[in-house]
C-alpha cells in the first residue's frame, strides 16, 4: 500500500520531471525562436540591402539619363537660338546652322525618346512639347528663309516677319521655358536641395 510520503516523494519526483521537461522544451523552443527570429533579421538586412542597392543604381541611372537629356536639349536651344538670332556673326551660313539644328534634332531624339521611362511623365511632357516647339520654330523660320533666297519675299517687311517672329518665339517664349525646365531638370537630380540644405 501507499504511504502518504511515498505519494508526496512520487508527486514531489512528478513535479520536478514536468519541470525539467517543461524548462527543456522552452530553452529548446527559445533557442529554436531566437534562431529563427536572427534568421529572419538577416534575410530582412539582405533585402534592405538589395533594394537600397537597386534603388540607387535606378537613381544613378535616372541622373545620367536626365543629365544627358538636358544636354542635348540645350544643345538644340542653342542651336535654334543662332539660327533665328537677328544679329548673325558672319562666319556661319543659316543652312550650316540649318544642318546643326537638324542634328541636335536627332542627337536630342536618340538621347530623350529611348530613355523616356526615366523621366517622370510631366516632365516628359514637357521636354517633348518643347522641343517640338523648338523644331517648329526652326522649320518655320527655314521656310521663310527659303522663300526669301527663291525670291519670292522681295521686302524687310516680310523677312522681319518670319525672322521677328522666331527670334521673339525664342526669346520671349522659348527662353523662359527652358530656364524653367533647367529648374525641374536641378529639381529631379536633387542639385536645388542640395542649395537648400545649405541656406
Amino acid at each position: 500500500m501507499f504511504s502518504w510520503t511515498e505519494f508526496a516523494e512520487s508527486s514531489v519526483l512528478i513535479a520536478v520531471v514536468a519541470w525539467l521537461i517543461r524548462s527543456l522544451t522552452k530553452y529548446i523552443l527559445d533557442r529554436d525562436l531566437s534562431s529563427q527570429i536572427e534568421r529572419l533579421k538577416a534575410d530582412l538586412r539582405v533585402e534592405a540591402f538589395q533594394r537600397e542597392t537597386t534603388f540607387s543604381r535606378m537613381h544613378e541611372k535616372q541622373a545620367d539619363v536626365i543629365a544627358d537629356v538636358y544636354a542635348k536639349l540645350h544643345e538644340l536651344f542653342e542651336a535654334v537660338s543662332r539660327l533665328v538670332a537677328i544679329l548673325e556673326s558672319g562666319e556661319t551660313t543659316k543652312v550650316e546652322l540649318s544642318e546643326r539644328c537638324r542634328v541636335a534634332v536627332s542627337d536630342f531624339n536618340e538621347a530623350f525618346y529611348p530613355h523616356r521611362l526615366y523621366v517622370p511623365a510631366p516632365l516628359d511632357t514637357e521636354i517633348k512639347d518643347f522641343a517640338g516647339e523648338l523644331v517648329t520654330i526652326a522649320n518655320d523660320f527655314m521656310f521663310g528663309f527659303h522663300q526669301e533666297q527663291s525670291g519670292k519675299v522681295h521686302d524687310w517687311e516680310k523677312r522681319k516677319d518670319y525672322w521677328g517672329d522666331a527670334f521673339n518665339k525664342v526669346s520671349d517664349k522659348a527662353n523662359p521655358v527652358f530656364n524653367d525646365l533647367r529648374e525641374k531638370f536641378r529639381d529631379l537630380i536633387g542639385v536645388n536641395l542640395e542649395k537648400e540644405k545649405s541656406k
